[in-house]
């Protein structure tokens, strides 16, 4: 007889990276948010990065988006450096990138715990204008929202898990 696996609950897998990396990485907390939130207002743009995650149980992807101002917030926190530090636009979207990949692999870790083995890709980063489509590839099987330091982000993840 052989042991039934059932696909990992994403939710706390999630919530617990967002948590681990913003406290460890950043010196900050995040708070969940219910719905997806508005953009801040005042900013054209956000940041977004997408990981792809793959393995012989498991493949899709990681997107994480996020208002240029959470990211040039990150970067100083990052960097030892006041709040009101103005970042680059390079060193932003190496802080999106950045970000995604410290969550990704916090989420590959729980999901290898789980049995369900993978290698992660490099981040894809992106500046979306206001308006264009943050929607990952395909069905999204989880959507987070939070907020940090007052400024929203949002984490997708869209995984298929093969059966043993």
């Amino acid at each position: 007889m052989s042991a039934t696996h059932t696909e990992p609950r994403l939710a706390p897998i999630v919530a617990t990276a967002v948590h681990h990396v913003l406290n460890t990485q950043f010196h900050l907390t995040a708070e969940a948010l219910t719905e997806p939130p508005a953009a801040p207002a005042g900013y054209a743009s956000k940041l977004q990065s997408r990981i792809d995650l793959s393995g012989a149980r498991v493949h899709g992807e990681i997107v994480l988006s996020m208002p240029d101002a959470l990211a040039n917030l990150l970067v100083a926190h990052m960097l030892g450096l006041p709040d009101t530090t103005t970042a680059s636009d390079a060193d932003k979207l190496d802080l999106a990138g950045e970000f995604c990949n410290m969550l990704a692999g916090q989420i590959g870790g729980a999901l290898t715990t789980s049995g369900y083995l993978n290698d992660l890709s490099t981040p894809k980063v992106q500046r979306l204008e206001a308006g264009a489509s943050t929607d990952a590839v395909g069905k999204s099987d989880f959507d987070g929202a939070w907020r940090c330091a007052g400024l929203p982000f949002t984490l997708s993840l869209s995984l298929r898990f093969e059966p043993t």
